[in-house]
């Protein structure tokens, strides 16, 4: 009897599911590939690599040059660096590089090539 009911009540669910409007269908899906490159992320990576950073008091400077007392951090010691002032260099809290003077403490960023020191950006 429980199984002849039972019968009986999905077949009245089935026939009922048409009239209240709801199908049975099969969904499709679809799959969505996202690629993301890692190249930006390589070239910044790499333009960083590219770039130095170094602080000290200025011992000498020009418009073109500047001479550093720098603390030698593998050694301990002090040591006079020289560095190129690009002449795109960026300023932070400096109006110019004529402002400048010896024993003034600035921190650079410069870009090494050829055994050049090039110092790309300074603030004091």
């Amino acid at each position: 009897m429980k199984k002849a009911l039972g019968a009986v009540l999905v077949a009245f669910l089935v026939a009922a599911l048409p009239l209240s409007g709801t199908s049975l269908q099969a969904q499709e899906t679809e799959e969505i590939v996202v690629e993301v490159s890692q190249e930006p992320v390589q070239e910044a990576a790499q333009d960083m690599a590219d770039y130095s950073y170094a602080d000290g008091t200025i011992v000498e400077v020009s418009g073109t040059s500047l001479v550093l007392k720098e603390n030698d951090y593998m050694t301990g010691e002090e040591k006079d660096q020289a560095y190129v002032i690009s002449p795109d260099v960026e300023l932070s809290e400096i109006t110019s590089i004529g402002d400048l003077k010896a024993g003034d403490e600035v921190f650079v960023e410069y870009k090494e090539e050829g055994g050049q020191k090039t110092v790309t950006y300074m603030s004091a």
